[in-house]
């Protein structure tokens, strides 16, 4: 199979003002890239075709401010050790992709996880992820948004805050 082709979509490509009534599109299997929009597109014998029954389709949505470690039902965003904190960051890319969001900017995580999950992303080693620009740790002032056990590191002049953004 080279590729997927999907039929009867309604298509919102981002570019025009009016959605795209059941049209099709192809996916080349290897790159994961769409390749034709069409009306209608003439399978051949190795393409899969798959009927979305004129489900809504859509760009992929990027999340500019996230921190994927921390638990948003809490309002410290949940204290754990390391372990329960990454299974909760994997479970929150997880969650991040299912909403449509293809891409996410981490803006301070605990442990610095987002840089290792990064390479296991990449690696192929946890698909269930959008791709993620990364930051590492947060850096917080004394009394801060960050400051709690496990939060963003702390620096209150402008030499520790120097110091830290290099570690």
């Amino acid at each position: 199979m080279h590729r997927k082709i999907f039929k009867n979509a309604n298509i919102f490509d981002g570019v025009h003002e009016d959605v795209f009534k059941d049209f099709s599109f192809a996916v080349d299997v290897k790159t994961g890239k769409i390749t034709e929009i069409a009306q209608e597109i003439s399978p051949a014998a190795d393409d899969e075709v798959i009927d979305v029954n004129h489900k809504f389709v859509a760009p992929g949505l990027i999340n500019a401010h996230t921190h994927i470690a921390s638990d948003p039902n809490e309002s410290d965003g949940g204290i754990y050790e390391i372990t329960e904190t990454t299974l909760l960051a994997l479970r929150n890319l997880e969650g991040l992709l299912k909403s449509g969001c293809t891409y996410i900017r981490e803006c301070g995580g605990r442990f610095r996880l987002d840089v290792p999950i990064k390479k296991l992303v990449k690696e192929g080693k946890f698909r269930k992820s959008p791709s993620i620009l990364t930051s590492g740790r947060a850096i917080t002032m004394t009394g801060g948004e960050g400051d709690y056990p496990f939060g963003g590191d702390i620096a209150d002049s402008p030499d520790e805050m120097r110091k830290k953004s290099k570690s």
